[in-house]
């Protein structure tokens, strides 16, 4: 069945759940907020921001979309942009950084 995880103001869209099962990433359009990756434990608790950060700067105009995190669960791989669509990689501590690559639905391969 379906089941409410949070009780926060906003959507959340996009989420993968880590490979252990013990995490989910998602991202989160918050109003009147920027948008951000965000990671919470799979029963709801632990709501934590991955917000982008960075020399890239602050602010991502469009959300995180086809999140996949990385077989040993420790990053996550994501695209950003609607026209050119940017491939990223976002760390659990909030550090993130370009592949440098373009496209759509990245995954990693094992």
């Amino acid at each position: 069945g379906i089941e409410q995880l949070t009780d926060d103001n906003g959507s959340f869209s996009n989420p993968a759940r880590s490979p252990d099962g013990t995490q989910i990433a998602a991202a989160w359009d918050r109003e009147g907020h920027d948008l951000a990756l965000v990671r919470m434990n799979a029963d709801g608790s632990g709501l934590g921001l991955l917000k982008p950060t960075g020399s890239v700067g602050d602010d991502w105009q469009e959300s995180p979309g086809s999140l996949a995190w990385s077989p040993d669960g420790g990053l996550i791989i994501h695209e950003i942009g609607a026209d050119k669509t940017e491939i990223v990689i976002s760390g659990l501590s909030g550090a993130w950084a370009s592949t440098g690559v373009y496209g759509r639905s990245p995954d990693w391969i094992d």
